[in-house]
């Protein structure tokens, strides 16, 4: 069951450096289909940047992971600040935490219409 809790912001002085936060404006900012998303992994406390992308288009070496994955599923409809939980195939608890949102600046995939 995916769980989604709002954060309180980052103050400048609390944030790391070398990570800069983008709050969402309005109802942009949320995590979709074809955008880079940099996010913490509270269990292993590593950062990843990944593009969350069609199956078709998965390619890890260069962080494309799917939409349908464990990690994309959990990540969609997000905005900066908001974590979700979810169970790993192990049984573990993970959350997740989204530190950032980049626009969406290539294409994805294609649909046949």
């Amino acid at each position: 069951m995916k769980t989604i809790t709002t954060l309180p912001p980052v103050s400048s002085r609390d944030a790391d450096p070398r990570i800069v936060l983008r709050q969402p404006p309005g109802d942009h900012g949320i995590v979709n289909l074809g955008e880079a998303v940099l996010y913490h992994d509270q269990k292993t406390g590593r950062t990843r940047r990944v593009r969350i992308v069609l199956p078709q288009d998965v390619d890890p070496e260069r962080g494309r992971i799917s939409v349908y994955s464990p990690v994309g599923a959990a990540l969609m409809g997000l905005h900066v600040g908001q974590s979700a939980d979810w169970e790993d195939r192990h049984g573990n608890r993970r959350t997740l935490k989204v530190l950032s949102i980049e626009d969406n600046l290539e294409p994805v995939g294609y649909l046949n219409v």
